[in-house]
């Protein structure tokens, strides 16, 4: 994904330490990536210059995917100003590490396949492990691993 550059947003540091677990895990902390933290005190205004900054040291010729903590809250606002103003930018409010880590160790340099993997994939980042547990005990059968 050297072509599309990924911003994450959130409120406070959340977006920052979601950066450098991914890195964690994979062993290598993402290319292309930047984090925008909104923290308090500061305004819409200032928001706004962060992210723009950020993209500008991104890679974008593929467009930009930018992820943020909680639709509705400032993050999501600001990228959604920028995804108004410039239609490479491709916007989700919601991340979470599954998800993260998915997009990171995409190959693909399309915005388009990319936003369809999100797509596939968003409704399996939350799994109720209790649920399948007690379907386990009730068939008997092996759990199985994400």
């Amino acid at each position: 994904m050297k072509n599309i550059g990924i911003i994450l947003a959130s409120h406070g540091l959340f977006s920052k330490e979601a950066f450098e677990t991914v890195g964690m895990i994979t062993g290598n902390k993402p290319e292309n990536c930047e984090v925008v933290s909104v923290l308090p005190g500061e305004s819409y205004d200032d928001a706004i210059l962060k992210m723009n900054n950020q993209i500008s040291k991104l890679n974008r010729t593929k467009g930009v995917l930018i992820l943020t903590d909680i639709y509705g809250g400032t993050p999501a606002n600001v990228a959604t100003q920028v995804a108004i103003e410039d239609e490479s930018v491709l916007v989700y409010a919601g991340f979470n590490l599954p998800m993260l880590l998915e997009i990171v160790l995409q190959e693909s340099d399309s915005i388009e396949v990319l936003k369809n993997k999100i797509d596939e994939f968003k409704d399996r980042t939350i799994v109720d492990v209790t649920e399948i547990l007690r379907r386990v005990e009730e068939d008997g059968n092996q759990m199985d691993s994400y």
